[in-house]
């Protein structure tokens, strides 16, 4: 009974895995313990037969058994035992088997429900396998050969990764040296009358952005709606800068940055401009 009572908890965990776990193995036992006190008295009755014992101590048998059963009871309870398992043979035949493990997990947990999206929304499998090759001429063969396979969607190797006609492109690279120069890092100034500055250039923004003037001369509803996002945001940034009291500061914390991502981003494409194989 405690073993029993030891798996039924699970079935409050939410989990369906767990859940059908502790229901199968819980019921399971309590169904062990009832046919040890059901059908094998009764089973032992009808296996002894009606021959009769001698007294035992001076006290027959029957005074001396904890569970007095007769014949009749005894085939009573060995037909409904019968008559129940074939209920549950009949029953054994509803049982499905599902591969799927995201069925046997809660369902509305977060990352069941992202997978369930990517799944819909994705234009491929997300089953994937991985397949090791020891020489290029292998990798390429395992690929055509995995393509050839009605269950493989799609198939990508190290080549398909790697850039092709590396040969034409790379002078093509080279002649960019010219075009991007070095760039040298320089200490960034900050005024006080740069945020001013960041003021009117918003508000000659949101000036311009007339979206029910641009609607009147047939432009079209993507470009109103865009010049009404636009003159939206330049109001909420016009708003912060004289709203916020530490309006400056930012400020110049974000041009600082954007300083540093421009001069890396200028680094990238001069180191790319000397490419190998």
């Amino acid at each position: 009974m405690s073993a029993a009572l030891s798996f039924l908890p699970l079935v409050l965990t939410g989990f369906r895995g767990l859940v059908e776990l502790g229901l199968i193995t819980g019921f399971g036992i309590l169904f062990i313990l009832l046919a040890d006190f059901t059908v094998l008295p009764a089973s032992s009755v009808l296996m002894a037969g009606r021959s009769t014992r001698k007294p035992l101590f001076g006290r027959s048998i029957a005074e001396r058994d904890m569970i007095r059963l007769g014949h009749r009871r005894a085939q009573a309870i060995l037909g409904i035992a019968a008559l129940l398992c074939l209920l549950s043979v009949w029953g054994a035949t509803r049982v499905v088997f599902d591969l799927n493990p995201l069925r046997l997990q809660t369902t509305n947990a977060e990352s069941v429900v992202w997978e369930k999206k990517l799944i819909e929304h994705s234009q491929r499998s997300l089953l994937s396998a991985a397949v090791f090759a020891s020489s290029a001429e292998e990798a390429v063969s395992k690929s055509k050969a995995l393509k050839a396979l009605p269950s493989v969607a799609d198939v990508e190797n190290v080549f398909s990764i790697m850039p092709q006609h590396q040969e034409e492109k790379i002078p093509l690279l080279r002649s960019l040296l010219e075009v991007i120069p070095e760039i040298r890092a320089t200490r960034l100034e900050t005024r006080p009358s740069d945020l001013n500055d960041l003021r009117e250039l918003l508000a000659r923004i949101r000036f311009k952005m007339q979206e029910e003037q641009a609607a009147t001369q047939g432009a079209d509803q993507a470009l109103v709606d865009q010049m009404e996002q636009v003159r939206k945001l330049a109001g909420e940034i016009l708003q912060l800068t004289r709203n916020h009291p530490d309006a400056e500061i930012r400020f110049n914390e974000y041009r600082q940055r954007f300083h540093e991502d421009l001069l890396n981003t200028w680094d990238f494409l001069r180191a790319g401009r000397q490419p190998s194989p």
